[in-house]
């Protein structure tokens, strides 16, 4: 496996796995050592120290554990044919030569602990991979601390931030992930992501159609905490244990919200209430297709639209009559009594016009 070179403080290119040094990022990519993927102790053979630290160990003399490995072919100090810069003496590290390796408890840590950045980086790939409007699924932590897999649309961009894993305050990013149009500040969609536990995956939405067995509590957009529910489905019938199939054929529905922990499924066209179960209640259900409500939002809009061809086909004839009547008068040449003056909408002569007064047409007549 080739090097993970980054460039360290001492201003040297350091493999972040191996700990193998260069001195120029273009001699790493050179190396034919295969990275082990797992810190070494680098230089000269015979300069390099393996301090060791088995804690359940006592020789019995009263000094404690050795603590030097006394392995001879310890593939982690002398056992390893490494050709970087260090072991081939064309740099000096000192901190290289020696490699802490406590093996209690399996524990074998690096330093600096550059293993955390790398789970960063890694997760910020996958973040880099999806934006708001996308259908993803996000495994992390919610608000209090439960393991959750949240499926639904990318609501907001991600959020660094500080987060309790283990005990301890570690890197992560909190992702909104919930229902399309779901304020990205209500906390039953947050979703913290921790670089060593958790994931973020662009996955295909679901069809319209496609029927789904389960809880009421797992259909998008409704939430225990929230009193506002109003999810548009197609629904199928109740479900349970023994039911293997929807009992209708597709009931475009609504669920609604109605008091002391109960759910209404209410049909869209009669507005009868076909279902009335808790949050555990199983039944079955589809999402709606976007086109009817794409549909039904059109028609509604066009009921409450005013009707404005004919008063548009009569502004444009109004124009078209004006534009004619200021070729007429820019043809009509000016009389005694001044200049003509037309009628804006029809056109007619209605008088004439100086710079002294303005004669009717009947005053002329007479």
């Amino acid at each position: 496996m080739r090097h993970r070179v980054r460039k360290h403080p001492d201003d040297r290119f350091q493999c972040t796995r191996c700990r193998a040094a260069f001195v120029t990022e273009a001699r790493a990519l050179k190396s034919t050592f295969k990275c082990p993927e797992e810190p070494l102790a680098h230089g000269h053979p015979y300069e390099r120290e393996h301090v060791l630290y088995p804690f359940s160990y006592d020789r019995g003399d009263g000094y404690g554990p050795d603590r030097l490995c006394d392995v001879i072919d310890c593939p982690l100090c002398v056992g390893h044919a490494c050709d970087c810069d260090v072991c081939t003496e064309q740099l000096e590290a000192p901190s290289l030569k020696v490699l802490i390796d406590s093996h209690e408890h399996g524990n074998r840590k690096r330093s600096p602990n550059w293993e955390e950045e790398e789970e960063m980086e890694d997760l910020k790939d996958m973040l880099a991979k999806v934006q708001p409007g996308d259908w993803v699924t996000a495994f992390g932590k919610d608000t209090r601390g439960h393991e959750v897999t949240r499926t639904g649309t990318l609501l907001a961009d991600p959020k660094e931030m500080k987060a309790t894993h283990n005990g301890v305050k570690v890197k992560a990013v909190r992702v909104c992930v919930g229902e399309k149009g779901t304020d990205p500040a209500t906390r039953q969609t947050w979703t913290t992501l921790i670089p060593d536990h958790g994931y973020i995956r662009k996955t295909e939405p679901p069809k319209a159609g496609e029927w789904m067995h389960g809880e009421i509590r797992n259909i998008p957009a409704v939430r225990s905490a929230r009193l506002d529910v109003n999810a548009r489905l197609l629904f199928g019938g109740k479900g349970g244990k023994r039911s293997t199939e929807p009992t209708h054929d597709g009931t475009l529905a609504e669920i609604t919200y109605a008091g002391a922990g109960r759910y209404e499924v209410t049909a869209v066209e009669s507005g009868e209430v076909v279902f009335t179960g808790s949050l555990q209640s199983q039944v079955w259900w589809a999402y709606a297709p976007e086109d009817d409500q794409d549909q039904e939002q059109d028609q509604d809009q066009e009921r409450e639209a005013p009707e404005e061809p004919d008063n548009a086909l009569f502004v444009l004839e109004q124009d078209e009559r004006q534009d004619q009547g200021d070729d007429e008068r820019q043809k009509v040449p000016e009389t005694d009594y001044g200049k003509p003056v037309h009628h804006v909408v029809t056109g007619e002569l209605v008088g004439y016009w100086t710079l002294k007064k303005f004669t009717p047409i009947e005053e002329i007549q007479r």
